[in-house]
């Protein structure tokens, strides 16, 4: 019983030290309505299968989606300078020793941004 109880209580704590920070970002979405063409006013909000996660511990930020998708992914600071930048949608950035203000990921039509708030030092 007492190798039983050991081995418990050593799985226990294994596992509490395997979570990592990962954590997903919200996205906003935005399309882009062609100039002049004012008339068509869709109210649905745009929802796509992109996700962003951050893991503040391995300083990586993740972006996953459908491979059917077709988009840039840019790393930018705060004042839009491009940080980092993938041509297609499933892309890790390391951000060690940077401080990235947000993801931008921009399709033919749309395109989405997620927010970041980190502090790797």
């Amino acid at each position: 019983m007492r190798k039983f109880l050991l081995l418990f209580i050593a799985a226990l704590s294994i596992s509490g030290t395997i979570n990592a920070e990962k954590k997903e970002l919200k996205l906003t979405y935005h399309r882009r309505v062609p100039s002049g063409n004012n008339s068509h006013i869709d109210r649905a909000p745009m929802r796509l299968p992109i996700d962003v996660y951050i893991d503040s511990e391995a300083g990586i930020i993740e972006v996953a989606g459908d491979d059917t998708l077709e988009a840039d992914v840019t790393l930018c600071d705060e004042t839009g300078a491009a940080l980092d930048y993938s041509p297609v949608i499933n892309a890790t950035f390391s951000v060690e020793g940077l401080n990235p203000a947000y993801v931008l990921i921009e399709g033919e039509n749309w395109y989405a941004t997620a927010e970041l708030d980190l502090n790797f030092n």
